[in-house]
C-alpha cells in the first residue's frame, strides 16, 4: 500500500501519545506469522526555530484507539534552524500482531510544551506498507 499527501502538523503532547502527522496507510494482517513493515517520509521545518521533536511510526487497530510504536524505531530532539525544511524519514517493523486492519504512518510529538507552533514550515509526506510472512 502507497499513499502521499501533507499530513498533519506536528502537536504539543506532554503525555506521551502520538499523533499521526503523514498521511497513513491501511494493512490487513489475516493470521499468525504475518509481519508488518512501514516506510515513511515527511518534509518537517520552521521558519522560526523548533527543538523537542519526536517521530516514529506508529500503528492503530481498526482505525480507532491510542497510536503504538514498536518502543524502538525513532528519533528524539530533533530541531530545526529557522528558514529551513529538512525530510525525515523512518522504517520499521510489527509483529506478533493479532488479526485485524491496522492504520499506519508516521507519528509525532512535541517533547516540551508550546513547541509545536514553532513547527510551522512542512509539507509533503508519503508511507509504504505491506504485510508479509515471517
Amino acid at each position: 500500500m502507497y499513499a502521499s499527501g501533507l499530513g498533519a502538523n506536528p502537536v504539543d503532547n506532554l503525555l506521551g501519545v502520538y499523533s499521526f502527522i503523514g498521511t497513513t496507510a491501511s494493512v490487513t494482517v489475516t493470521g499468525p506469522n504475518q509481519a508488518v513493515f512501514v516506510d515513511a517520509q515527511k518534509a518537517l521545518g520552521s521558519t522560526t526555530g523548533a527543538n523537542n521533536l519526536r517521530l516514529s511510526i506508529c500503528r492503530q487497530t481498526n482505525g480507532v484507539g491510542v497510536l503504538t510504536d514498536n518502543g524502538a524505531d525513532y528519533m528524539f530532539s530533533i530541531r530545526a534552524a529557522a528558514n529551513t525544511r529538512t525530510p525525515y524519514g523512518l522504517s520499521t517493523r510489527f509483529f506478533n500482531l493479532t488479526p485485524g486492519n491496522y492504520t499506519v504512518g508516521l507519528c509525532g510529538m512535541t517533547e516540551v510544551n508550546g513547541q509545536a507552533a514553532a513547527w510551522n514550515s512542512n509539507e509533503w509526506s508519503r508511507v509504504t506498507a505491506f504485510v508479509a510472512q515471517q
